[in-house]
């Protein structure tokens, strides 16, 4: 295994953040923000928006002062930045440069509190390559690669940092993918730090990287915030949720961060394998990732859920045909829900948006149920594994569940019409047939999964007191943007 500590790590934290409208690396997440104008703490969402009254951005005292009368985390661990640090230390990469720039003055405070080393960037306007380039030149010597990572994508995990490590050399350079699309944060070898820093600032990563693509190599992951950052505030909607989620796991195991105000932490004297604060957890006590992505499924709406699909690179036909499915799985669901306990409309109606996220991937619905439960929403996770092939003793037992929900909704819709569990069948063969490769195990494949829906679509039709195509009728095949989907 090598050694983490040959790593280090570049923040990037040096732009305008022009389209969120306020620095990035102060947001708010997993965690109670504190008002530093005395208003009391609310949530991450909550704080967000108060922000967005520019009354609240504003010392009414002096106009021109650009302190910040806004919402910041109750801690330093609490914030963008700190989450970031809290996975490259859990990671064990310990060496990191945060790279300032339009924002300085707000920043150190958040840097001292976490015990870290910043490197300002007077040029930040040139762009983000410039910033690179000042956090790689402030990099301890003898390091054998780097990880460059944005602070606007805070929630990588530790276990696809420490992959990045194993696989790293001073003369590749490493990207994390997921299902095939490249995501943050890449890994550069130091035998290309001098080429970085002799580079035009006015350049871009993706030149850069153009330039010496012989040396490039993926490393495979199934992590999906490698693809999400936070450009929008509909960006941090989806990730402060998934940031709530894993602060509530960690606090299972033990590694919550403390509650401590900014600029006022609980610090660690840093050790020799770099500095640590004590917001960020015991030192060493690491729990595995599948540990502390458990807990209780997040509430998702429909832009969070379209946001992961988008991140993914689902096609648009595959997204409107899980935005039917997903009407058509939250109309049944409402229909059984007041004679069948356990039954959530909205957790359904996400299960089915959610269902095909990576439909052009082998076993896809086994790999999503892993994304999704590494995202930490495991009950999500659950429902769609099982929307492709239903357990037998499930559809016999007398119970209703929102998996045979959600196995039904999908059995029903094709594409994006719904035409019923036989013209499904039908036009199930139809495909088939022109396949050479399928044969009668695939015909007989098809046969069972249809008998399974109609075993479940009888336990509906007893419930609800009509046949299923009446309550297929009677569904709305618009989804409402605004939807809630736990």
């Amino acid at each position: 295994m090598k050694d983490p500590g040959r790593i280090g790590a570049v923040i990037l934290a040096a732009g305008r953040s022009s389209r969120m409208g306020r620095c990035k690396a102060l947001l708010p997440l997993g965690g109670e923000s504190l008002e530093l104008n005395g208003r009391g703490g609310r949530n991450a969402t909550e704080a967000l928006e108060q922000v967005d009254d520019p009354g609240a951005c504003e010392n009414p005292e002096n106009p021109q002062d650009r302190t910040p009368h806004r919402a910041l985390a109750s801690s330093p661990a609490c914030t963008a930045l700190g989450w970031a640090v809290r996975s490259l230390r859990l990671a064990g990469i310990c060496d990191l440069v945060v790279v300032t720039g339009y924002e300085r003055a707000l920043l150190v405070p958040l840097l001292e509190g976490l015990c870290l080393r910043g490197a300002h960037n007077p040029h930040y306007d040139l762009g983000m390559f410039s910033s690179v380039q000042t956090g790689v030149a402030a990099l301890s010597p003898g390091l054998e690669g780097a990880v460059l990572l944005p602070v606007d994508s805070p929630l990588v995990r530790p276990e696809t940092l420490r992959s990045l490590v194993e696989r790293s050399r001073t003369d590749v350079i490493l990207h994390p993918t997921c299902c095939g699309r490249r995501g943050h944060p890449p890994l550069v070898g130091a035998d290309y730090f001098s080429a970085l820093l002799s580079a035009p600032p006015t350049g871009t990563l993706r030149d850069f990287f153009a330039q010496h693509a012989e040396a490039e190599s993926e490393v495979q992951v199934e992590d999906l915030s490698i693809l999400l950052d936070m450009d929008t505030p509909k960006d941090f909607h989806l990730v402060s949720h998934l940031a709530s989620l894993a602060a509530s796991a960690w606090a299972r195991v033990g590694l919550a961060p403390a509650k401590s105000a900014v600029g006022s932490p609980a610090l660690a004297q840093p050790d020799t394998a770099g500095a640590r604060a004590a917001d960020l957890g015991p030192p060493v006590k690491r729990a595995d990732d599948a540990t502390l992505a458990g807990g209780p499924a997040t509430s998702l709406d429909q832009e969070d859920c379209l946001t992961l699909l988008k991140a993914l690179g689902t096609p648009p036909s595959v997204i409107q045909h899980c935005l039917v499915v997903a009407q058509v799985g939250r109309g049944l669901a409402q229909g059984v829900a007041s004679k069948v306990g356990g039954i959530d409309p909205d957790r359904v109606a996400a299960a089915c948006l959610l269902h095909d996220m990576v439909r052009s991937q082998l076993s896809h619905a086994l790999l999503a149920e892993r994304l999704l439960d590494n995202l930490g929403l495991k009950s999500l996770a659950a429902l769609v594994a099982g929307h492709m092939v239903l357990d037998p003793d499930l559809s016999l037992e007398p119970g209703l569940t929102e998996t045979e929900l959600v196995y039904l909704a999908d059995k029903v819709v094709f594409e994006a019409t719904i035409v019923g569990l036989d013209e499904r069948e039908r036009r199930a063969l139809l495909k088939m047939e022109s396949s050479p490769r399928d044969g009668p195990e695939a015909e007989r494949r098809v046969h069972e999964r249809m008998a399974a829906a109609r075993r479940v679509a009888a336990k509906v039709e007893a419930l609800v007191g009509q046949p299923l195509d009446v309550s297929l009728e009677r569904i709305p095949t618009r989804c409402s943007t605004h939807q809630r989907f736990s």
